[in-house]
């Protein structure tokens, strides 16, 4: 070992080590930032719909329209939608249950024509079921619909059949 070699000598250097306030502030930052982003979705993103209760809604109830209307409005007419949640929840299961039925009827070697026709018919009438319900609450929630409301909702409709409005149809309020 020579004179000018120190680093043999030297004591070894401690390891850097995370005090728990620096923990802390670490955690803190992280935090702030999550909440930054949560406000910055918040405010910058379109409000997001609430889901209606079935896919029967979708062509006599677009979802735009009920961003069209106010928050109150929108939530008493959704509240309408959501009274018959379990009913539609109840018709797509058995829906979802005869389409499994149809299933294993095409799977039986030799083919049972009646089974499989008994299944179908089944399925028919689930899937009818689930429409007329559907067209029942559509129904009540057109009964609600003040003469501006109807107005914009037939513009909606149409606009979503890819038709064009009538030429004295306002436009959509967005």
């Amino acid at each position: 070992m020579t004179a000018t070699d120190h680093s043999a000598t030297a004591p070894p250097k401690p390891k850097a080590s995370w005090r728990w306030t620096s923990i802390l502030l670490v955690v803190s930052l992280a935090l702030n930032c999550l909440m930054a982003g949560a406000i910055a979705a918040r405010w910058f993103r379109e409000e997001r719909m609430e889901r209606f209760s079935g896919g029967s809604f979708t062509q006599l109830l677009p979802r735009r329209f009920m961003g069209d209307l106010p928050r109150d409005r929108r939530n008493e007419l959704m509240s309408i939608l959501g009274d018959h949640r379990k009913d539609f929840r109840t018709g797509r299961a058995a829906l979802r249950q005869a389409a499994a039925n149809i299933a294993k009827a095409l799977e039986t070697d030799p083919l049972d024509q009646d089974g499989l026709n008994k299944a179908i018919d089944i399925f028919d009438q689930q899937a009818t079921g689930l429409i007329d319900k559907g067209s029942d609450v559509t129904r009540l929630v057109f009964d609600k619909l003040s003469f501006e409301e109807r107005k914009m909702l037939a513009n909606r409709i149409r606009e979503r059949a890819g038709h064009q409005p009538p030429d004295d149809a306002p436009p959509p309020a967005d």
